[in-house]
């Protein structure tokens, strides 16, 4: 099913969040604030990810896109 997320614990205000993707496939996405003066919070990224199932079909119907069920379900494209 997709839109399942989970944190999985990280260090150093690090973000590793880990979304289960049909029809059997996993994404795993790390979030990794800047060091320095441009240092920012990693927090509304986590967020904007973690809701990422309320607005994916939405952004694809706006790219006129199939939704994500139909394009993980597509064979994959095997070149030479």
């Amino acid at each position: 099913m997709h839109g399942d997320t989970c944190e999985i614990p990280s260090f150093d205000g690090a973000v590793a969040l880990r979304q289960l993707l049909p029809p059997r496939h996993v994404r795993e996405t790390y979030i990794v604030s800047r060091s320095g003066p441009e240092a920012g919070d990693v927090a509304p990224f986590r967020e904007w990810l973690g809701r990422e199932a309320a607005w994916l079909d939405w952004a694809f119907e706006r790219l006129e896109k199939p939704p994500i069920n139909t394009l993980v379900h597509q064979p994959l494209a095997i070149t030479g």
